[in-house]
């Protein structure tokens, strides 16, 4: 297998700003209204991430035709479209991080239950760990 160094390097980029979906999912447990921000900003800056770099499209654009090329850019334009339409959605719940009663009404709270049903099923079986229990030795 060779090295595809543009292709690895997007990929990297896209890692990076996908883990913001990740964050997004422990805000929404916490309960904070950011999350909704955090969530938009995330559909946003993917797409911006896969395709901003003109000297990587560049590059891949210059490539001879292979299957990787071919499924890294369907992957990539499907993501782009995937983003782009969960931003649209997700646009007109932005009220609900704006508002407290609002972050509180069922449309809002619709949003909460599967970061919810993530932490019930991931930690489930651990502990919780409060601030009053840890002892810091000196």
């Amino acid at each position: 297998m060779q090295k595809n160094e543009p292709i690895q390097h997007l990929l990297t980029i896209y890692w990076k700003v996908a883990s913001l979906l990740m964050i997004t999912v422990y805000l929404m447990i916490g309960g904070f209204t950011i999350s909704f921000l955090a969530a938009l900003m995330a559909r946003v800056l993917i797409p911006l991430g896969l395709w901003f770099w003109v000297d990587l499209n560049e590059e891949i654009r210059e490539q001879p035709g292979s299957v990787l090329k071919l499924i890294f850019s369907a992957w990539r334009w499907a993501a782009t479209l995937y983003n782009v339409l969960g931003a649209a959605i997700l646009l007109t719940f932005l009220p609900c991080a704006f508002s407290a009663t609002r972050f509180g009404a069922a449309d809002c709270q619709t949003w909460l239950e599967p970061p919810l049903l993530y932490k019930e099923f991931f930690t489930a079986a651990t502990p919780m760990v409060s601030w009053d229990s840890l002892v810091f030795l000196a």
